[in-house]
């Protein structure tokens, strides 16, 4: 990895890239991370540097993919607790985009999101009955 992180999230993007968002250089977050997305490509074994997002630092992150049920886009929704020079500045709900690389905070498109999700799982839940 090109920087040590602690305090951040892994989500696997595809069949062979997982992302690294978020996150702190040392335990006391003192020391901010890289404002960049790492993405693992398992195939080469290499690092390739993702989006940047325009917030302060994301810290103690939580991350989850989903895909839109309109566009058929792979969406990662990043819930985070931000931080600007150790201190504790807000939470956040951003979505990135896979396709386009670009992430966005927007609680809009977390809520449609988790409304698919909600409906997927519900779905399951009833065939699972049958």
């Amino acid at each position: 990895m090109p920087e040590e992180r602690q305090g951040h999230c892994v989500v696997q993007i595809d069949d062979c890239k997982v992302a690294v968002i978020g996150g702190c250089a040392n335990a006391d977050c003192s020391v901010t991370a890289s404002p960049f997305i790492q993405v693992y490509n398992f195939e080469d074994s290499s690092w390739e540097q993702g989006p940047e997002w325009n917030e302060n630092t994301m810290a103690f992150t939580a991350c989850s993919k989903v895909t839109d049920m309109k566009t058929f886009e792979t969406i990662v929704i990043i819930g985070c607790t931000t931080h600007d020079a150790g201190n504790n500045a807000g939470n956040n709900v951003l979505t990135w985009n896979t396709n386009t690389n670009k992430v966005e905070v927007s609680i809009t498109n977390y809520l449609r999101h988790m409304r698919q999700m909600r409906h997927i799982f519900q779905c399951t839940i009833s065939i699972s009955k049958l």
